[in-house]
């Protein structure tokens, strides 16, 4: 019997992280600090790390 399974999908493209910011959500941002993760989720009973995202999709903007 086949079952769904569910991916993690991961882009990344170089930036310049010094004056970075992480759109939280579509009202707030916050500043990339190095060597910290940035993520927006609650605990989950599924997963690899038993997190979800409260949003499909991130945002990070650098000028």
């Amino acid at each position: 019997m086949k079952t769904d399974q569910a991916i993690t999908l991961i882009y990344s493209i170089p930036i310049k992280w010094d004056a970075a910011s992480w759109l939280e959500n579509p009202r707030s941002k916050e500043r990339v600090q190095p060597g910290r993760e940035s993520i927006s989720a609650e605990r989950f009973h599924l997963g690899a790390n038993a997190r979800i995202s409260r949003y499909p999709f991130a945002a990070v903007m650098s000028p």
